[in-house]
């Protein structure tokens, strides 16, 4: 008996392997083609997949090849992960072995008959054992390139091999010997079961081919006359020809982009700004672009195969992880599944004897996070759709549902009207989509207020119960920028229509190109230059150019025998870390002149958690703090950056704004001071020493923005005259 569970398992996977693969020792992506048709294979949907392509059209298959084994004295080479078209053949092996877990936990260990504790243990061990020895392909070389595709069914009849399962199956009456017949019946009752929401083209191929399989004999796949798979027993492998013979002809993926880009719309000619915790949009034009953090966004992807979109393996910007707000959106469809659980157990209490089944199943089951992308012209160049494919919440609770539909008996579904729907005869057919949709959404709302959304970003609250409203699940949306500026999605039908305002074009930020860069406004006028002074706080490393000098500060210091403190500064040579604070000094106001470029180390920040998203406490080496985003100082002593009567942190503030360090005077000795300087204080006798015996050639005026006139304007003025001996003298004025 004990052992008829393996084959419960195998009789689902047989017809899942007829559905398509091939693979050589040595792992990788291949395109695979018949030698008998000269036809390659295509994957066509899950579970459906043909032997019918030109090359061009032929479907890359990725194949991982295990050890070397022998089988019936004939060399062979284990497949343990086959995958293409975006459906991984072996993820459908792990839901097969849950099922049958499952079924020996309600059903088997149930009824008359019903196995003792240590008989479950050992089924399930069983159930392990099946997929550790049988749970993959072969590939039988039947010459140079030519692969056999091959599954052995082992002969669980044989009452020598397990010879308790079948003293057990017999003195029960669960069978007289034939367990695979036993097996092969199971399997269609549970399809035929009221309330089965099996895919139907699963269902269609386990029927078609199951009749046609014997335990203890080895099956390889074939290509039909009609470009479809079969297979054969290898007993008739004499009366075969090519058509059991696969070339696997590899194949080179195009290596993903990565890096820090901005992102352009491609219809807008806008770019896209993260200015949130929760919120970015398109908004941006070029040149405002240049200097704000939150348009300098990480992009990673896989790699490209075939004509298929590439996984977005990251996104993120200003501290912030799409692929980590995916994640928190799945784990909401699961907390939805995990009540609709409780919900049915509320209603019919007999139910709750399978919960802990069907809570495995949510645990396990493996929701689609990806973001895609895939490649399309654009009249700004070559751009990319963005696609993401909400979670099925059918799929889910049809998961649910067979955890409940295996250990209840006829009618069960019946009892719950308002989950499923029925066919002209009463009998539950499938599930209601859109009553389950609607209950998620409702525990979704219930989370987002649970989590003080409605309060802490009210705005943002009533914009995702807007979308919310609009979107369907298990539905593929693709981005597009609305005419507002700002980011809208439309169903894969309506994508074409959107035209450009759906693509999205990706711009390397480089110094030479599309630079970022910082205008800093502050100035300090010395007896030998002007420098200009800003602060900076950004989630990615960047080099600094000549001319910009990037400092931490340290601490304060007495001015010898001049009024107040000033800051002590630690310099950064080359490249300023990752979310650190700074202060930056530049020759040049000039944003062309004080260009950071970004540095791909993106290992440090490795995972689906992302940066942190502030550094609000001050460190021992380094006194400034910061922010991504607006948000309450946390410190009651903060100051910005400023001037009064020298440039200094002079302004207290009450808000850290984004991206703007601040001294956290908190940690300061004196704390009371009304400014922190940057600069010494000036020596008057060394501008006279200057000035001594020289004649002026010119004088130039420049406002605060490097403004160049005649004349000083009104506020404050940088005065430059130019000496007869070559000296420069730079003074302010007041007016």
């Amino acid at each position: 008996m004990k052992k008829s569970l393996h084959f419960f398992v195998a009789a689902l996977l047989v017809t899942l392997f007829a559905a398509g693969a091939t693979a050589q020792p040595a792992s990788g992506y291949y395109k695979i083609q018949n030698r008998a048709t000269q036809k390659y294979v295509s994957v066509k949907a899950k579970y459906y997949a043909k032997p019918d392509a030109t090359e061009a059209d032929a479907t890359p298959i990725y194949v991982e090849v295990g050890e070397r084994i022998v089988v019936d004295r004939v060399p062979r080479y284990k497949v343990v992960g086959l995958s293409g078209g975006g459906y991984d053949v072996f993820g459908y092996l792990n839901h097969a072995v849950d099922l049958a877990n499952m079924y020996v936990d309600n059903v088997m260990s149930k009824g008359n008959n019903a196995l003792t504790p240590d008989e479950v243990a050992l089924a399930h061990e069983l159930i392990g054992q099946y997929k550790d020895e049988y749970g993959f392909l072969m590939l039988d070389e039947i010459e140079t390139n030519a692969w056999a595709l091959e599954i052995k069914i082992p002969d669980v009849n044989d009452p020598t091999l397990f010879p308790e399962v079948h003293e057990h199956a017999i003195a029960h009456g669960i069978t007289d010997g034939d367990i695979w017949g036993w097996a092969k019946r199971k399997v269609m009752a549970y399809l035929n079961k009221e309330g089965n929401t099996t895919d139907p083209t699963l269902k269609t191929l386990i029927k078609k081919y199951l009749d046609q399989i014997d335990c203890g004999h080895i099956y390889m796949l074939t290509a039909e006359a009609d470009d479809t798979f079969g297979f054969v027993d290898e007993l008739d492998f004499d009366n075969t020809g090519e058509e059991i013979e696969w070339n696997l002809n590899s194949y080179t993926p195009e290596p993903g982009m990565s890096g820090y880009f901005r992102i352009m719309n491609a219809g807008t000619g806008k770019y896209v700004n993260v200015y949130g915790k929760f919120e970015a949009d398109p908004m941006l034009t070029a040149d405002e672009a240049k200097t704000e953090p939150g348009s300098v966004i990480y992009v990673g992807m896989g790699d490209r195969v075939g004509s298929l979109a590439q996984e977005v393996t990251r996104l993120s910007a200003q501290g912030r992880n799409v692929n980590a707000l995916v994640e928190k959106g799945v784990k909401l469809a699961k907390d939805f599944a995990y009540d609709f659980v409780d919900k049915v157990i509320a209603n019919d209490p007999s139910f709750a004897d399978y919960r802990d089944n069907a809570i495995n199943l949510i645990n396990n089951y493996q929701f689609d996070k990806t973001v895609f992308v895939t490649s399309v012209p654009s009249a700004a160049g070559d751009a990319f759709y963005c696609s993401y494919t909400t979670p099925s919440m059918e799929q889910l609770a049809n998961t649910v549902a067979t955890a409940f539909s295996l250990g209840k008996g006829q009618g069960w579904a019946s009892r719950h009207p308002y989950w499923f729907n029925f066919d002209e005869q009463g009998q539950a057919v499938s599930l209601n989509q859109q009553a389950f949709w609607a209950s998620a959404k409702d525990s979704i709302k219930a989370e987002l207020k649970l989590l003080g959304y409605a309060d802490k970003y009210p705005d943002l609250y009533k914009r995702l119960l807007a979308n919310l409203n609009r979107i369907d699940p298990g539905v593929t949306y693709y981005l597009k920028a609305d005419a507002d500026d700002t980011f809208g999605y439309v169903k894969s039908d309506d994508v074409e229509a959107a035209g450009d305002a759906a693509k999205w074009v990706l711009d390397p930020v480089v110094n030479d190109g599309n630079y970022f860069a910082v205008a800093p406004a502050v100035a300090h006028t010395s007896a030998a230059e002007v420098k200009y002074v800003t602060t900076l706080y950004t989630d990615f490393p960047y080099t600094l150019p000549d001319g910009v000098e990037a400092y931490k500060v340290t601490g304060i210091e007495q001015q010898e025998g001049a009024k107040g403190y000033i800051c002590t500064k630690a310099a950064i040579s080359g490249k300023v870390p990752a979310e650190t604070p700074v202060l930056l000094i530049c020759s040049s106001s000039d944003a062309e002149d004080c260009k950071l470029e970004p540095v791909d180390e993106f290992s440090q920040n490795d995972g689906t958690s992302g940066a942190p998203a502030r550094v609000t406490e001050a460190s021992a080496d380094n006194l400034l703090v910061a922010a991504y985003f607006d948000e309450e100082a946390e410190s009651q002593n903060l100051r910005a950056l400023g001037e009064n009567g020298g440039v200094g942190f002079c302004m207290p503030a009450s808000q850290l704004d984004g991206n703007v360090a601040y001294l956290d005077a908190d940690q300061l000795n004196p704390s009371t001071e009304e400014i922190y300087y940057i600069f010494p204080e000036e020596d008057v006798t060394a501008i006279t020493t200057v000035l001594a015996g020289a004649d002026v050639k010119s004088v130039k005026y420049y406002n605060l923005q490097g403004v160049e006139s005649d004349a000083a304007a009104q506020g404050v003025s940088i005065v430059v005259t130019t000496l007869s001996n070559g000296k420069r003298v730079v003074t302010k004025v007041v007016k």
